[in-house]
């Protein structure tokens, strides 16, 4: 081998050596803001729910984090993102259909996908509304995203037919001061347990 050669056959080993840390560098890099993406989304959503207890933070399906806190009242699922913006807050401990949406699933057919079977859920409840994506919330149930018009709806509900969660989501909320408020402020609370809509026309009866 020449003398050449080993110079330029070193070099490439040297711009391997590079690449290589700089990919691993990078790796790490893009790690990091995940953690701390997360740690800023809980920290927002403690900030409205003073006192309580993360218990996880999962992926929201839209870029944010969906944050699961127990506090006094009991399970709150807030909705907030890496900039520490919190979207919605709703309390999630109890089924707001009181059982009704079990008997739902077996008139409207949702196959054997437990997805389908929590859409439909949020499906009943707005008819009108598109599903634009759906992902697991962490806790056992599904994190359905619905777009009614310009409305966007986040709704949580289980592959039984249980609604946890079904709430407008809209600008960043807004912090109101103790003074103001003797409770934190920080969007609607779930509305009252309902009796879920009429199933949408035209769907095939399960079999």
């Amino acid at each position: 081998m020449t003398f050449a050669s080993q110079v330029f056959t070193a070099a490439a080993a040297s711009a391997m050596i590079a690449a290589g840390l700089a990919t691993t560098a990078a790796a790490a890099e893009y790690a990091r803001p995940n953690q701390f993406a997360q740690s800023s989304a809980a920290e927002a959503c403690l900030a409205f729910n003073p006192g309580a207890e993360v218990l996880k933070v999962v992926d929201d399906g839209v870029g944010d984090y969906l944050v699961w806190l127990l506090g006094n009242d009991g399970l709150v699922g807030c909705n907030a993102g890496a900039d520490g913006r919190g979207y919605a807050n709703a309390a999630a401990g109890n089924d707001m259909l009181l059982g009704i949406g079990a008997p739902l699933l077996q008139l409207v057919s949702a196959g054997g996908d437990p997805a389908a079977r929590a859409e439909t859920t949020c499906s009943a409840q707005h008819p009108a509304a598109d599903i634009f994506t759906t992902v697991i919330d962490g806790r056992g149930s599904y994190l359905v995203w619905m777009q009614e018009g310009e409305a966007i709806i986040l709704c949580n509900a289980s592959a039984k037919g249980e609604l946890w969660m079904l709430e407008d989501v809209g600008p960043a909320l807004q912090l109101t001061s103790a003074s103001d408020n003797d409770a934190t402020d920080f969007g609607a609370i779930a509305p009252e347990p309902q009796a879920p809509a009429i199933p949408v026309s035209g769907a095939t009866p399960a079999i």
